[in-house]
């Protein structure tokens, strides 16, 4: 299907709608297009190059990163106009959260997603052309979508494939790192992926955490049963460095309560100049301290983690015990630390039991990267060896900077991919054939039911026909291939051959994608429909834009806006200023 020139003449300047937002959203699909697939390739997105201009204000820096991951490149791109902030939509809400874990809230699909969005709206604009009404486009669309969801329901099987060196998870993983095989270890990073949901199911930014050092090689990699606290230490030199066994503690409130500190004890005034009441003053909060480590002794602790701080008086007591103590930790990693464990959250330092303590097989400080433009090193402390974690994280090692953001978005997304195969999180579960098998598959299917619609919406079902075949034809022509010709092939061998039939890459060839372990989960594959048409409908159904702006002063926080009525009322009190005084008024 070729795609419209956009005609940049002056008289073309106002343009209508929906055209006028049909060319945004191609526009974000010629960026995303040549993502797709095995065959990608990378895109640099610019948004800063500060250190290329002279200033003498703030330290400068760049902004810029290059990618395949068309979530990555969406996320990126400067989306001032209101269609491309609905189409950046796709990526789910704004994160604002100081505490936002890299790549936690993107999801896979994100480029199939805009190039079947994009192929749909040129198709809808063939029509509109020819005298189709954008209602009736929106009525074929969505037929065509309950169409596309049956066929991929009827397309579903089991998480299971033909024997081969690897389970079906692990070619789910392989399939979603597609184009985005960081440092060529794309049957490592599978391999993690399973294995973390083996062990935590459907993984979210709290159970599955990423830390990345430039100490080692990537082989190195591997996935720790349990937490690390990237950016802490331990709070006393004194302290051992290695605990087997350990017992773990998690303070997690927002006062004295999250750490091990003394009572806000400054309202309290005291007024003497006896020398033994000045020495006693400290006596109660000595005296607490001491309970509180005895109590920590007597239900066997060995680590306490706070959220909070741990003041040198209790850091002193927890060294003479043998107790490690690391303070500071924020919410996020200190919910990891306790999921990993089976550790409580304790509110009160007070009222500690053995209940309360999780497990580890060893917790341990150790040392990873210098920090940059510092003699000092960055330490860490692993939290290993718990039995039965449900958190769980990913040590990479050999990579820092992009790369490391990029490989922890690769990373969640081929996890995620993996447990939405298996059915965790409410999703379907099932996996479809890939390679655009079954896109190829939806477009027959299509093309069958606008015969019998037999009008103009099955003219708009022949049109999501030829949207769904953009899919397959994008994979081809970024490998270099003929898409006419790929496409084609593909009809020809589903006809002859069965539904699993589509392009396998990076070979070139049209064969059984299932054999070749080629497979996406079944309800990526619908969200994926579903998200493109329900915007496509969207954007077909704008036939106008508002100016919203006030052009008038905004009112002062005391002003009313009021009803013709209700404005009557008030100038009739401006004009009489004491009619409103209730207290003058007689019988």
């Amino acid at each position: 299907m070729q795609r419209p020139e956009i005609d940049q003449t002056e008289h073309d300047v106002e343009l209508k709608f929906p055209r006028a937002n049909i060319i945004a959203v191609e526009a974000i699909s010629r960026v995303l297009a040549s993502s797709l697939g095995p065959a990608s390739r990378d895109k640099l997105v610019v948004r800063q190059l500060e250190t290329r201009e002279d200033s003498s204000a703030a330290p400068s820096f760049d902004d810029y990163v290059a990618t395949s991951d068309g979530a990555t490149i969406l996320d990126k791109l400067p989306l001032g106009h209101p269609i491309g902030r609905l189409v950046g939509g796709i990526l789910g809400p704004e994160q604002t959260d100081e505490e936002t874990v890299e790549g936690a809230e993107i999801r896979d699909g994100v480029s199939t997603t805009v190039v079947l969005l994009a192929a749909m709206l040129s198709e809808a604009e063939s029509l509109i052309e020819r005298g189709v009404h954008p209602y009736t486009v929106c009525a074929g669309y969505m037929r065509g979508l309950d169409v596309a969801l049956r066929t991929i329901d009827e397309e579903t099987r089991e998480l299971s494939l033909p024997p081969k060196a690897h389970s079906a998870e692990w070619h789910v993983a392989r399939t979603a790192l597609t184009g985005n095989d960081v440092g060529g270890f794309a049957e490592r990073w599978a391999e993690a992926a399973v294995e973390v949901v083996e062990t935590i199911g459907m993984p979210d930014e709290v159970t599955m955490a990423v830390r990345a050092t430039r100490t080692g090689s990537i082989a190195d990699s591997r996935v720790i049963h349990g937490a690390v606290l990237d950016r802490n230490k331990l709070c006393h030199s004194e302290m051992p460095t290695r605990v087997t066994d350990a017992k773990v503690l998690v303070l997690s409130g927002y006062d004295s309560g999250g750490g091990l500190q003394d009572p806000d004890t400054k309202k309290i005034r005291v007024e003497t100049d006896d020398p033994e009441t000045i020495a006693g003053i400290d006596e109660p909060l000595v005296a607490r301290r001491r309970a509180v480590v005895e109590t920590l002794v007597a239900a066997g602790v060995d680590v306490v983690v706070a959220r909070q701080g741990i003041i040198p008086a209790y850091q002193q007591l927890l060294v003479d015990n043998g107790i490690v103590g690391i303070r500071g930790v924020n919410r996020i990693d200190l919910q990891q630390v306790a999921l990993a464990t089976g550790a409580a959250l304790v509110q009160d330092i007070t009222d500690v039991s053995e209940d309360d303590l999780g497990r580890a097989g060893v917790v341990e400080e150790v040392t990873g990267d210098s920090r940059p433009g510092s003699k000092r090193t960055r330490r860490m402390v692993v939290f290993d060896g718990c039995s039965d974690p449900n958190s769980v994280c990913i040590q990479l090692h050999g990579v820092s900077g992009q790369l490391a953001e990029q490989a922890t978005t690769m990373l969640r997304q081929a996890a995620a991919a993996v447990a939405t195969a298996k059915g965790y999180g409410g999703a379907q579960p099932g996996i479809v054939p890939g390679g655009g098998a079954v896109d190829v598959r939806i477009a027959q299917r299509l093309r069958h039911a606008a015969r019998s619609e037999g009008s103009r919406v099955g003219l708009a079902m022949e049109a999501f026909a030829d949207a769904a075949e953009e899919v397959p034809a994008t994979l081809a022509r970024n490998a270099g291939l003929d898409a006419l010709t790929t496409v084609a092939n593909a009809k020809t061998k589903q006809d002859s051959e069965g539904s699993t039939a589509g392009l396998i890459l990076p070979q070139g060839t049209i064969g059984d994608v299932l054999d070749a372990g080629v497979v996406d989960p079944t309800a990526n594959r619908k969200q994926i429909y579903v998200t493109a048409t329900e915007l496509a409908v969207l954007v077909l159904r704008v036939d106008d834009a508002i100016d919203a702006e006030f052009t008038e002063t905004a009112p002062d926080p005391d002003d009313a806006i009021y009803d013709d009525v209700a404005e009557q009322q008030q100038d009739h009190l401006k004009r009489n200023p004491d009619s409103h005084r209730f207290d003058e008024l007689s019988d």
